[in-house]
């Protein structure tokens, strides 16, 4: 009875830091200074993600294959880079299509953040995007709060929004709901079709991989 008490704490504790975690980041790095608010964010936001696979090992005593990381073939990796590359290229379009809608701004866009940050901090970011918000978002808050509703399409729900809430902070309107939005509903549909952590962050750092490129060039010029 006493495991299944520090189990479930341990698991509620694992759902507030992956609903709130990186949100409460981007909000407090608002504060810090300009220079170094960027690598400040991104290291908070692996200590995070290292405090949730620490509280999933000796909390929940659950093995990682929990949320999902299983080894992945040569042939599931080539296929999650390919779906990430359509995707990738699908950005520009959704972006396009929202800003039909939405008022569009240069501030808080993809454009800005190639132009604003260097190549390699990108990189840094695209990176640890790919591997912590796949392990928060999909792994852990599809995973437990499936289990713990017994109703995935309310897991995923939460985890989408989630997955929205943060980039909230830091991109613009049309960003948020024209390409993060759906994206989220996508990688959260490819997690549930392979459920297999590896193959979305495979995706995701495709998807984001041209952000890399786009400042190389502008940074060039």
């Amino acid at each position: 009875m006493k495991t299944n008490s520090n189990t479930s704490y341990a698991v509620m504790t694992g759902l507030v830091i992956s609903i709130l975690g990186l949100p409460v980041i981007g909000m407090l790095t608002k504060y810090f200074p300009e220079q170094t608010r960027t690598i400040w964010g991104l290291a908070l936001t692996w200590i995070v993600t290292i405090v949730l696979l620490i509280l999933i090992k000796f909390g929940e005593k659950r093995s990682y294959s929990s949320i999902g990381f299983f080894p992945i073939t040569i042939k599931e990796g080539l296929i999650a880079m390919g779906i990430g590359a359509v995707l990738s290229l699908s950005v520009p379009l959704l972006t396009l299509l929202a800003s039909q809608f939405l008022p569009s701004t240069t501030e808080g866009s993809i454009m800005d953040a190639a132009v604003q940050t260097s190549w390699y901090m990108l990189l840094f970011g695209v990176l640890t995007s790919g591997v912590t918000e796949e392990i928060i978002f999909r792994g852990y808050l599809i995973e437990r709060l499936g289990k713990l509703t017994g109703k995935l399409p309310v897991a995923v729900g939460i985890s989408v929004l989630a997955f929205t809430l943060p980039h909230v902070v830091n991109w613009n309107i049309t960003h948020v709901i024209g390409v993060v939005l759906p994206l989220g509903l996508i990688l959260s549909w490819l997690y549930l079709w392979k459920r297999n952590i590896l193959f979305n962050i495979i995706v995701h750092i495709v998807i984001n991989l041209p952000l890399v490129f786009i400042a190389l060039t502008t940074h060039q010029t």
